[in-house]
């Protein structure tokens, strides 16, 4: 039941990851797109990225492992929110 949870939250994500990205930019290529949602999100996206590279080496993948790398990606939802900051 918990890996299916794990499962289903992660689908979730990716889902409101995909409409944020569809969102927020504009035309172009999927890779574009993508590449622009990175940028606006970098801090994010680096905190996330730095996360489950640490959970990927670490050769452990418990499903409290698989839940910290699953709230990773969901923060990238909740910082897509986030208004930007002025630069």
């Amino acid at each position: 039941m918990a890996r299916a949870a794990l499962r289903d939250d992660l689908y979730a994500a990716h889902a409101a990851i995909t409409r944020d990205v569809l969102e927020v930019t504009g035309p172009g290529r999927p890779e574009e797109r993508l590449g622009v949602w990175v940028e606006r999100n970098g801090t994010a996206v680096s905190r996330a990225t730095q996360t489950l590279t640490e959970i990927w080496e670490s050769d452990r993948f418990t499903v409290a492992m698989l839940s910290v790398a699953v709230r990773a990606i969901r923060t990238l939802v909740t910082a897509s929110a986030l208004p930007e900051h002025p630069g």
